[in-house]
């Protein structure tokens, strides 16, 4: 599923994991994945933020942190950001696929979704720390001790005024954009060139494609990974 500097990564059977809870030994949630095609859009719901691509476009994620933590070392990270975290799937998928954070904090705008989803974790994950901050990702004051990520699934819905450049060095960075978005006023990149120069890291692990299709929307995911 990783793609090198140009490519694009397409999975040969576009499916993604839809997750389910259930009881696990001594009442601890563990979590079951069933299987379907990447043919959903995404209403501005809960479930909607569960739409396959966007799901993909995490897990995807996922894979790739991990491969970096294991490459440098890094047993947990510190302190977490998630910008623009909607109902906290990114916490989830972290979760899910075992990439370890001493704290998360998923910082919205609004305030609903930041409600629901940290219930739903003090439920789920009641022995890790998640907070919700809602605020503006732009005025966000980080508090970061090496290693600590910060991660921004959606920057073509956030304005860059603040959120990027205020972000210490040292940390690691995992973003992702979008293509063909016309219509959209905030963060709009026209390649994956583009994206890569808008967001300059010392070091970069990793910038790719992945090729996605909702209905009546296609479109490719860009990721960037590396150390601000």
């Amino acid at each position: 599923m990783s793609a090198r500097y140009g490519q694009t990564s397409t999975p040969s059977n576009c499916q993604i994991a839809q997750i389910g809870v259930r009881a696990g030994a001594r009442g601890a949630p563990s979590f079951c994945l069933k299987y379907s095609m990447i043919r959903e859009s995404a209403p501005e719901t809960a479930a909607g933020s569960f739409a396959p691509s966007l799901s993909l476009s995490k897990l995807w994620m996922c894979k790739l942190l991990k491969q970096l933590m294991r490459k440098n070392n890094i047993n947990e990270f510190n302190q977490v950001y998630s910008l623009g975290s909607w109902y906290g799937n990114m916490a989830l998928f972290m979760l899910l696929t075992h990439v370890p954070f001493k704290v998360l904090v998923d910082v919205d705008t609004d305030a609903q979704p930041l409600e629901i989803s940290q219930a739903a974790f003090d439920r789920l994950a009641p022995r890790k720390r998640i907070i919700s901050i809602c605020e503006d990702a732009n005025h966000l004051r980080y508090v970061c001790s090496p290693p600590s990520l910060v991660i921004n699934n959606s920057t073509n819905n956030m304005r860059n005024e603040g959120w990027f450049d205020g972000i210490p060095r040292g940390t690691v960075v995992a973003l992702q954009g979008r293509s063909d978005e016309p219509q959209n006023e905030l963060n709009t990149c026209r390649s994956l060139g583009e994206f890569d120069r808008q967001y300059p890291l010392r070091q970069t692990a990793f910038v790719g494609t992945l090729s996605l299709e909702d209905p009546g929307d296609k479109y490719d995911r860009w990721m960037k990974i590396g150390l601000k």
